[in-house]
């Protein structure tokens, strides 16, 4: 109804992914001509890059909340532990939900992945930006998203990304891995794919990091004030 009501009086809608895009229609089928994707930004000044060795890590940043699909991504990673003993699972992010977190401490502990999985909890800009600079694979397996931050912040990073497919997964495709919401099998063989291929690594992030310079605040910006000037 909001959708609806605020359409009359707007001659655009700017939304922030295909998925709300597409949502938004399926509501008010009225809405197609006045609406346009911006997608979230980063912000590049906040958070650069550090020169540091990318090690054995695969990263997460999310709230530790079952939406955030944390519980697929732990089990996921038991799958392949054993055939890549030397990597760790690090999850950054806060703890919204401690019945939650308590479940996935046990998960750990029963699938035998002790001191492998850190919950880091959460930390500073400057934290992050070691945390995204030491990591060598990011992982998303959001159940739903609007239009994740942190995908673009890792593409920022150079990182290969796996994510489920949710809102702003689109910006992925080409630059990583995306897999359905849930899909435990889906996201090992991905794991399985990215940890074991260097090579693959690389090239991944060598187009993540050519995709993200489209994505920074500057571009989001420059891009509103186009189709509010323009009506592109």
């Amino acid at each position: 109804l909001s959708l609806a009501l605020f359409s009359r009086f707007a001659d655009l809608m700017i939304v922030e992914s295909y998925e709300a895009l597409l949502n938004a229609v399926k509501s008010v089928p009225s809405l197609y001509p006045k609406l346009r994707v911006v997608y979230n930004g980063y912000c590049d000044e906040l958070l650069k890059p550090v020169n540091t060795s990318r090690e054995l890590i695969v990263l997460t940043v999310a709230r530790v909340e079952p939406v955030k699909g944390v519980h697929d991504l732990i089990t996921a990673f038991a799958k392949v532990a054993s055939k890549y003993p030397q990597w760790r699972l690090r999850i950054v992010g806060p703890v919204t939900d401690r019945e939650y977190f308590s479940k996935l401490v046990n998960l750990v502990n029963g699938l035998g992945l002790n001191g492998r999985v850190d919950f880091v909890g959460p930390i500073s800009d400057s934290q992050l930006v070691e945390e995204y600079s030491r990591a060598s694979i990011f992982v998303l397996p959001s159940y739903m998203e609007g239009s994740s931050i942190a995908r673009v912040e890792a593409m920022a990073f150079g990182l290969p990304v796996i994510t489920t497919e949710t809102g702003g997964s689109e910006v992925v495709r080409g630059v990583g891995i995306i897999i359905k919401p849930g899909d435990v099998d889906g996201l090992a063989r991905a794991l399985d794919v990215l940890m074991g291929n260097e090579a693959l690594r690389i090239r991944l992030s060598e187009k993540a990091l050519e995709r993200a310079k489209s994505l920074t605040w500057r571009s989001a910006c420059e891009r509103i004030l186009k189709l509010v000037f323009l009506q592109t």
